[in-house]
């Protein structure tokens, strides 16, 4: 009987150890799945303030005819790239055209008469004509590349007609509000994308800051002018584009996102009382009640902490942060590579797991 008992003991107690560690695991997989995760890596963080405005000229100059009268001819075309003093187009003043025409007219009647004496003299009296009264040329007064055109051959224009306008290059010009300016100087590197060529991003410095503020929606507006590195062909003067500042930056350092690192409220930092110095104990976390320390904490704690998953278990740790992003934070201490942080939602019977607060912090979590 008793060889029958003890063999049926056994098995019951390998079945409950089964059974209890099936159903740890599971606690602990559901846990895993309420709670999602993220490993702690190294990345990049840049503290960019961000701005819009438009591509234009940084020089930007108008060509137009030192005097009235009709385009003979056009010399150049938009987009091409002149040099200063390169003839763009030729003028006939208005007195050249009258008498040009005057002198066509002569010659045009002499040979309707078919006299030979008249046409020669006629053909001459043109010749000379034309020899003395020569086109004007209209020439560009800088380098540069001409981004409108807007003439043609035989136009009658006046010295207010606008013929060609002419960039030196084109660079970025935005606004930034009186908040950020401060943290802009001449010299900070930015990035500008268009928005006509999203996926394309281009380098710069800041060459201008205005020393006047413009009021918009009664907020004070400081212009910034932004060169690129290098310009790109499809950039065109009037694009919209959005320029980065980059304010502060690290590379290659350890960072979680930012939603995941929490805050004690009211905390200022650990003190240590006389007794606490006398007996090498913590003061303000002696006690039965404090937290759960680990090996990574230090006498001076951090207001700082994360929750950790450590043998499938969920452990506070403290840590120290640097810069951040708005989206992420720089780990200065407290975790290494690799290390694996819950991001726990807290609830309470105003906001349960399914609140609109909780929702939110759900989806900043990177997927």
């Amino acid at each position: 009987m008793k060889k029958i008992v003890i063999p049926g003991i056994l098995v019951l107690l390998i079945i409950s150890v089964v059974l209890f560690s099936v159903k740890k695991h599971k606690t602990n997989l559901k846990q895993q799945q309420k709670d999602p995760t993220v490993q702690v890596s190294y990345g990049n963080i840049e503290v960019k303030v961000l701005s819009t405005g438009t591509i234009q000229p940084y020089t930007r100059v108008e060509v137009k005819p030192p005097v009235n009268g009709r385009l003979d001819k056009i010399e150049a075309q938009e987009g091409d790239k002149v040099y200063e003093n390169k003839v763009l187009a030729l003028l006939s003043s208005e007195e050249r055209v009258a008498i040009i025409t005057s002198a066509e007219s002569d010659l045009s009647e002499a040979k309707k008469s078919g006299d030979n004496a008249s046409i020669e003299s006629a053909q001459k009296s043109y010749e000379m004509v034309k020899g003395f009264y020569k086109s004007v040329p209209i020439n560009a007064s800088i380098s540069g590349e001409i981004i409108k055109r807007d003439c043609e051959p035989g136009q009658n224009v006046t010295t207010a007609t606008v013929l060609f306008v002419i960039s030196d290059k084109l660079v970025a010009n935005v606004s930034v509000d009186e908040a950020d300016i401060r943290n802009i100087s001449i010299g900070y590197p930015a990035q500008i994308v268009l928005d006509a060529f999203p996926d394309q991003e281009i380098t710069g410095r800041v060459v201008k800051i205005s020393h006047e503020s413009r009021l918009v929606s009664n907020v004070n507006i400081y212009d910034v002018m932004v060169v690129p590195d290098s310009i790109p062909e499809y950039w065109r003067s009037g694009m919209t584009a959005n320029v980065n500042f980059i304010i502060q930056s690290k590379d290659n350092v350890l960072s979680l996102p930012l939603s995941i690192v929490r805050e004690r409220k009211g905390f200022k930092g650990a003190k240590k009382s006389a007794n606490a110095d006398k007996h090498g104990k913590q003061g303000q976390w002696a006690g039965s009640n404090s937290p759960k320390r680990d090996s990574t904490s230090t006498r001076k704690r951090n207001n700082k902490y994360v929750f950790l998953l450590e043998n499938g278990k969920s452990v506070e740790r403290d840590v120290q942060t640097g810069l951040s992003d708005g989206a992420n934070i720089e780990i200065t201490s407290g975790l290494k590579e690799g290390d694996t942080v819950i991001f726990k939602i807290e609830t309470s019977p105003q906001t349960g797991p399914n609140s609109s607060r909780a929702r939110q912090m759900t989806r900043m979590m990177p997927h």
